[in-house]
């Protein structure tokens, strides 16, 4: 633990904690006047919890988060929740990083930090404009992306929450024991070491889970194609025995006219304009045609329901 004034202890856990609720917000792109108070008044609850160690907050602003998010109905709160852990670890732990070797380089040995010690939570703000900008700029746009892209989140929240939960463990157990003073490099490499582990496989499986959905996908999508394909050839049929009733219903009115009887013919040509057998079928080939995507396929069906028509 960093020792510092106390208000600078005050706003450097302060930023901590707000930097890292505004850098969920940029990354979810879900951000304006009215939820930037909000988070701010959040920010001060969980600052002021009393006797409330700094790991604990952890938990706490994902408590936060998750209620924001089902109190406003957001669509997709399971992958938000996943956004939340990953924003948790990589602020903490980039915060923690130069947090560590500030103190190192221009706290350490020194009696008067008063002035000093302001160095931490400026550290903190730089870190944090510049991971908004990589965000705003690049980081976004692809999680927003990517999280379309997956329809169930769930096993990757559970592979998440898995390393969220480790993370936390490791920090009360550092700070309890008070290994973060004394082994500050060992631990700050060991969450890297979790964070890139952690990253690698959450990529992969991202990647793979796409990878099956697209397949999936292109399967359903043909299917359907041949389901359509399917239909059409039966109404094609269909029309190929209408025509040819057709053309034995006119051989026989021929018939009836070479043999002048005329009313016979009359009542055959009746019944077949009732039928309406034209309007009746050809448009909804018509519409089963749109549906073809297949190369080729509704190419060679065309020019026959042309000729037919």
């Amino acid at each position: 633990m960093i020792d510092l004034t106390l208000p600078q202890a005050f706003v450097s856990d302060f930023l901590n904690v707000f930097e890292l609720i505004i850098i969920y917000r940029l990354v979810t792109g879900y951000l304006n006047r009215k939820i930037i108070l909000v988070d701010f008044l959040a920010s001060l609850v969980i600052i002021c919890v009393p006797f409330l160690e700094g790991s604990l907050e952890f938990p706490l602003i994902m408590i936060y988060l998750w209620l924001f998010d089902r109190k406003h109905d957001r669509p997709q709160i399971i992958h938000n929740n996943i956004i939340a852990m990953c924003t948790i670890i990589v602020m903490i732990s980039l915060t923690d990083l130069g947090d560590h070797y500030m103190y190192e380089i221009f706290l350490e040995g020194r009696k008067n930090i008063s002035l000093l010690g302001w160095i931490l939570p400026i550290t903190d703000l730089i870190i944090t404009v510049i991971l908004g900008i990589l965000v705003i700029l690049f980081i976004a746009p692809k999680v927003r992306e990517v999280s379309i892209q997956i329809l169930n989140p769930v096993p990757l929240w559970k592979l998440v929450g898995v390393f969220f939960i480790l993370y936390f463990l490791l920090n009360v157990v550092a700070e309890k024991e008070g290994i973060a003073n004394n082994y500050a490099p060992l631990l700050l490499l060991v969450f890297l070491t979790i964070i890139l582990i952690g990253g690698s496989s959450l990529f992969s499986i991202i990647r793979s889970s796409i990878q099956i959905q697209n397949q999936q996908r292109l399967i359903d999508t043909y299917k359907l194609q041949i389901a359509s394909a399917h239909e059409v050839n039966k109404q094609y049929d269909q029309i190929r025995r209408e025509r040819h009733d057709t053309r034995n219903m006119l051989l026989s009115i021929q018939g009836y006219i070479r043999d002048h009887k005329d009313k016979e013919a009359a009542e055959l040509l009746s019944t077949f304009l009732q039928n309406d057998i034209a309007e009746k079928h050809y448009y909804e080939i018509d519409n089963a045609l749109d549906k073809i995507k297949i190369s080729g396929l509704h190419n060679l069906i065309k020019p026959e329901m042309s000729n037919l028509n």
